[in-house]
């Protein structure tokens, strides 16, 4: 990854999933804040603006051994240095706008022809993922309704084979369970 200098700051780039994120002490630094804490503190004030990929906190080995360690992406660089007032940060931001107009834009992925399967996690954000074309997405209801029709689930013998053998294995797995279950309730009882 190409070297980032911004007047007397040369930032140690961090490769954060293949992009150049930048330790917040180094951004305060090209700001020109003396306080390795101001940009801490401009962060603390403002996160509810940062996204996850503008910011986040990662485990870095520093001269003082391994530390977490805030870094931004370029975007939230740019963000920072538009909350700072001090003579640096206009001149910052276009410095970052510039390194971002020649950071290489990956194409995105073409959403026609393939299957897609969104879904929330428990704080709402929302993650899609490519299925295989040959994936199967239904209920167990779905499944069996497939699996009973004369021409449903369309497999070759051997995975039909699998499918029965997982079955006859959970079945003798849930029997023996549920026997377990009565002979302790019948010893409990008799206690």
């Amino acid at each position: 990854m190409k070297a980032l200098a911004f007047h007397n700051t040369q930032f140690d780039i961090v490769d954060h999933h293949g992009k150049p994120w930048l330790r917040a002490n180094q951004i305060g630094l090209a700001l020109g804040y003396a306080d390795g804490k101001a940009i801490q503190r401009i962060y603390t004030r403002h996160k509810d603006e940062f996204t996850d990929a503008m910011t986040g906190v990662v485990n870095l080995t520093t001269p003082g051994g391994e530390q977490e360690t805030r870094i931004f992406s370029l975007r939230g660089a740019h963000l920072l240095a538009m909350f700072s007032r001090t003579e640096m940060a206009a001149e910052f931001r276009r410095w970052v706008l510039d390194v971002l107009d020649h950071q290489p834009v990956a194409p995105a992925p073409s959403l026609t022809h393939r299957r897609w399967l969104v879904h929330f996690d428990f704080e709402g954000k929302e993650h899609v993922s490519p299925v295989a074309q040959n994936a199967f997405i239904g209920s167990p209801e779905d499944l069996l309704k497939a699996m009973t029709a004369p021409n449903g689930l369309m497999v070759s013998p051997d995975v039909l084979f699998q499918f029965i053998e997982a079955a006859s294995k959970q079945l003798r797995h849930r029997s023996a369970w549920r026997d377990e279950q009565l002979k302790k309730a019948l010893k409990d009882k008799k206690s």
